[in-house]
């Protein structure tokens, strides 16, 4: 699981963070419901588990929903930002938000045709925000 793998690469940057809190937190914006995001974030959070983190355990996971409104993802993200969040794992549509929003907190999220094309990343071998 490719989101699973840069959310465990962005780890070891966060974790080697001198101000580190013991039990780092991740932030989930989704565009949908909880019933339609399930099985979606059940799969990133098997993949997170299976490299060792558990939620309420190792990490938290604060999940937000934006239940179809995408004008409710600049509020959900900020909302995250401001509860001080590690890793931001957000759906698709809410990409250009996050971006807009932060620049010091990574982003992570599926779904992408190509993030370079997109303009979200200078490059795959450095993926550093343009």
């Amino acid at each position: 699981m490719l989101v699973v793998a840069t959310i465990n690469a962005v780890w070891g940057d966060v974790a080697n963070a001198e101000n580190r809190r013991s039990v780092p937190i991740i932030g989930e914006v989704w565009l949908s419901e909880p019933v339609v995001a399930t099985p979606y974030s059940n799969a990133f959070h098997d993949g997170l588990r299976r490299l060792g983190y558990i939620d309420g355990s190792t990490i938290t996971i604060m999940p937000r929903f934006a239940y179809g409104d995408p004008s409710r993802l600049p509020n959900l993200i900020s909302e995250l930002l401001a509860a001080n969040v590690d890793v931001l794992y957000v759906t698709p549509r809410a990409i250009p938000d996050a971006v807009r929003i932060t620049r010091t907190v990574p982003i992570v999220s599926m779904g992408f045709a190509d993030p370079v094309v997109e303009g979200f990343v200078a490059s795959l071998a450095r993926p550093e925000r343009i």
